[in-house]
């Protein structure tokens, strides 16, 4: 699962646009079981938060910071790489 924060376009076909786009690439990277956090998103949860580091998201300009909600053990996300921790 993957949470974001932000303001999507509605439209006759329903939610669109680059929060809605940003949110499906981060629960593509997760695993079974695996509740990721986009960094918008971090601030807002009240709840133990595991930082992942940046990462690169298909068909995104820029890395974006996750995490990982509660606790569990799970593979290397599926992203093409990690960046540098910054």
């Amino acid at each position: 699962m993957g949470l974001n924060t932000g303001t999507p376009l509605v439209s006759d076909d329903g939610y669109v646009g680059t929060v809605v786009h940003r949110v499906a690439r981060i629960a593509a990277a997760g695993h079974a079981g695996q509740v990721l956090v986009a960094s918008a998103t971090a601030e807002l949860v009240a709840g133990p938060l595991t930082d992942l580091g940046q990462h690169w998201l298909k068909d995104l300009s820029s890395p974006e910071r996750l995490y990982q909600l509660g606790g569990g053990e799970f593979p290397p996300l599926r992203t093409p790489y990690q960046s540098l921790r910054l």
